[in-house]
């Protein structure tokens, strides 16, 4: 996690020191803001810095460029800093606040998903201060959703829903849980287990891990694993608009969610297609290409073109580029061309834990 700590006192400036040391201990990568006054001139450690601007004007840059923000001072001025930049939860960083004596760590904001109770609860591991959570399902130490998503790299596709799940866990009502990938670890007691759709009988809320795109279950939150690598291939020259088009016609076609998309796979002909980078940004998805030998060794049964070959080297671009992009993924499609594109989705080895 980039992490920016800011401090107002000659204490705050040393606690943020130890801090500092501490969290990069533990992988994270820290930039401590130390109040101008209170900065030693002669600092030469990389890393910290004199703060020359105000705390909210700081707050609003590490917005754009951290993960995590760290305010060792009152909550109150925290709270000031970032009110005018608090967004969504699940895209907002995570921050925490300590006492300038350090002896409380306090999550204040992302708790879950942007990992301030994580950040919370390491900084007062460093420090031997106590941490202080305050979101309901971890002082009852129930199952948050939110956090089971993050662990799996699940997508959450309705935040109602979602809020719906963790207010009924809280009520101690049954959670009816399907999922189409393997499931290890031991489940909440909490969750009632389905096998089969007639099973939603015995629940009133279920969470059902998937990739299709429209099921029909009622009550259900949807949450999507981001495993899916489509392989596409195109003509020279293809524009974004008809990339797009003809993937969200192959997404359709086999009921598969977009929000599974994890990577766009291609042959190296296409590293510099203007229509495929421009498609891979607007979905918010990596663009990696592979050489036609590369290809050529991926082991299978492949839907085979001589045209294709004679163009590129190897008979199958989409098919190939979608299993080699997903480390031996399965193939879950066949190829589909239309338009002058091509399209095939393969899902890396994937299993939900708890």
């Amino acid at each position: 996690m980039n992490i920016g700590v800011i401090s107002f006192t000659a204490a705050g400036g040393e606690l943020g020191r130890k801090l500092k040391i501490g969290l990069e201990g533990e992988g994270h990568k820290v930039r401590l803001y130390i109040q101008e006054r209170f900065f030693n001139k002669e600092e030469t450690e990389p890393g910290i810095h004199p703060l020359t601007e105000k705390a909210r004007d700081w707050a609003g840059k590490r917005f754009l460029d951290s993960q995590g923000l760290i305010f060792i001072g009152a909550a109150g001025i925290a709270v000031r800093s970032i009110a005018p930049f608090i967004k969504d939860k699940y895209k907002d960083p995570a921050v925490a606040v300590i006492d300038q004596q350090g002896r409380f760590s306090i999550s204040l904001l992302s708790g879950h998903v942007g990992g301030g109770n994580d950040l919370a609860e390491a900084a007062a591991r460093i420090l031997g201060a106590v941490p202080v959570i305050t979101t309901a399902t971890d002082i009852e130490n129930c199952f948050a959703v939110d956090v089971f998503a993050k662990k799996n790299r699940l997508e959450i596709t309705d935040r109602t829903a979602a809020k719906n799940i963790s207010a009924a866990v809280l009520e101690g009502k049954k959670i009816g849980f399907f999922s189409d990938f393997p499931v290890k670890g031991q489940a909440p007691e909490c969750f009632c287990m389905l096998d089969k759709e007639e099973d939603l009988s015995e629940t009133s809320l279920n969470i059902y891990i998937t990739l299709k795109k429209n099921i029909g279950w009622r009550n259900t939150l949807y949450l999507t694993p981001k495993q899916l690598v489509l392989g596409v291939g195109c003509k020279k020259g293809t524009e974004k608009d008809v990339i797009l088009h003809e993937i969200k016609e192959f997404l359709k076609d086999y009921n598969l969610n977009g929000r599974g998309i994890k990577m766009i796979a291609s042959i190296d002909l296409k590293a510099k297609e203007q229509g495929m980078i421009q498609a891979a940004k607007e979905l918010g998805v990596d663009f990696k290409t592979f050489s036609a030998e590369e290809l050529k060794n991926v082991p299978g049964n492949f839907d085979e073109s001589d045209f294709v070959k004679q163009v590129t080297g190897v008979g199958n671009v989409c098919q190939r580029a979608a299993v080699l992009g997903s480390c031996m993924g399965r193939l879950i499609t066949g190829k589909q061309a239309a338009a002058g594109v091509t399209a095939a989705a393969a899902l890396e080895n994937f299993f939900v834990e708890f």
